[in-house]
């Protein structure tokens, strides 16, 4: 396990110990050691997977229907001063890096930009629990547009935190469309049969989800999560296009970046099997409406 000293202002940091999460102040990047079972990003459940155990960052998909039983806790472990152990399983091993309000300077084009990403929109698997007799891009957008009176709640929220990540509001917002409805689909904040918390579903098993449901600190978390999503699809496929990148990390805050092998395939073994074509639709969609 190697760590780094040098690093920006972090919130919360985590280190493995007898594979448990372990949190604590102001440390580097884990490496190493996983527990096979556990989720990733925004929060992909394990359903039925029987491979080996993965690498640090990656996960498995979500169901909303049927997820696995949650395995026990490891045994105690030994810890430096100032740590403690979340008694959960976990894969995520990465701190959330939280850059100091106006580091970017209002841009939002850090990682690429949704208007250049072709998409062919929602599945039909996706857009028949909608109602909707059809699929596509018409299928994303219509989504969207119903979610849009409940996103403008948040639309202030949305537009400060992309700009302080340098990433774009619109995508935030097809994100938060998908996972929740813009909050409509939660109970008390939570879903995902009460694995998933707040309006981008910060997976509980994971992550210690941070501030209220529908606040800046979990928008924050849940966009750093999307990014570090991005940035290790970065270095996985280092020739593909900063827009193609921003789409790989899109398909991985669902699956986790070890389901992305191809760029026309990467969103096979996502729910739905449309994940990162749909959240690009519904982003296209935001953007068109001032987000």
């Amino acid at each position: 396990m190697r760590f780094l000293t040098s690093l920006p202002k972090i919130s919360v940091a985590t280190k493995v110990y007898a594979g448990r999460e372990c949190l604590g102040p102001l440390v580097s990047l884990a490496e190493g050691g996983v527990a096979p079972e556990g989720r990733v990003g925004a929060g992909c459940w394990a359903q039925g997977r029987t491979s080996p155990p993965l690498h640090h960052n990656e996960g498995q998909r979500r169901s909303r229907v049927s997820p696995a039983p949650h395995s026990p806790s490891s045994p105690g472990c030994s810890l430096p001063l100032g740590f403690t152990c979340s008694h959960k399983r976990f894969l995520l091993l990465e701190p959330f890096r939280v850059p100091s309000a106006g580091a970017s300077q209002g841009r939002t084009d850090c990682y690429g930009s949704v208007n250049r990403i072709r998409t062919p929109g929602a599945s039909r698997k996706t857009a028949k629990p909608e109602g909707l007799p059809y699929s596509g891009v018409r299928a994303s957008e219509k989504i969207a547009e119903r979610d849009l009176r409940a996103m403008d709640q948040y639309k202030t929220l949305i537009k400060k935190v992309g700009e302080k990540l340098c990433i774009e509001p619109a995508l935030i917002a097809g994100i938060i469309s998908r996972e929740s409805h813009a909050g409509k689909a939660l109970k008390n904040g939570w879903g995902d049969n009460g694995n998933g918390f707040g309006l981008m579903q910060v997976d509980k098993n994971s992550h210690r989800p941070v501030g209220q449901w529908n606040s800046e600190a979990h928008l924050t978390q849940g966009t750093n999560i999307l990014i570090m999503m991005i940035k290790t699809i970065q270095k996985k496929f280092p020739r593909w296009t900063k827009d193609q990148q921003l789409k790989g990390g899109i398909s991985a805050y669902n699956a986790g970046p070890r389901n992305v092998q191809s760029y026309d395939r990467m969103d096979i073994g996502t729910t739905h099997d449309d994940y990162s074509n749909d959240v690009v639709a519904r982003a296209q969609y935001y953007k068109k409406h001032g987000y």
